[in-house]
């Protein structure tokens, strides 16, 4: 029984200390892609916050995410801090909680 008690606190601990390295953020993203370079050259997504004016980062992938070209987008997003990385891999991992709006770009 003690065994049993152990092993539950210790998936709850484990399970919350998991959960605070995730979170929610609004964020908007360019109408088109641009080249990121690592080792190799690749697309990414311009994005910022609502309320900036400039594009202030870029993300190399959103999971769920289907981009089509010309449109910009704002997304809610589910961004989760890795805490222990792959070499070559991002240490945050970006997922599509839902998509706000999706308008246009001449």
């Amino acid at each position: 029984m003690k065994i049993l008690i152990l092993v539950a606190l210790f998936w709850l601990s484990f399970s919350s200390a998991a959960q605070s390295n995730s979170f929610e953020v609004r964020l908007v993203i360019s109408a088109e892609q641009v080249q990121c370079e690592l080792e190799v050259i690749y697309p990414c997504f311009q994005a910022k916050k609502e309320t900036d004016p400039y594009w202030t980062m870029t993300i190399d992938a959103i999971q769920n995410f289907d981009f089509e070209p010309g449109f910009e987008y704002v997304l809610d997003l589910r961004v989760e801090h890795l805490s222990q990385p792959m070499q070559d891999v991002p240490s945050i991992n970006y997922t599509l909680v839902n998509i706000v709006e999706k308008r246009a770009v001449n």
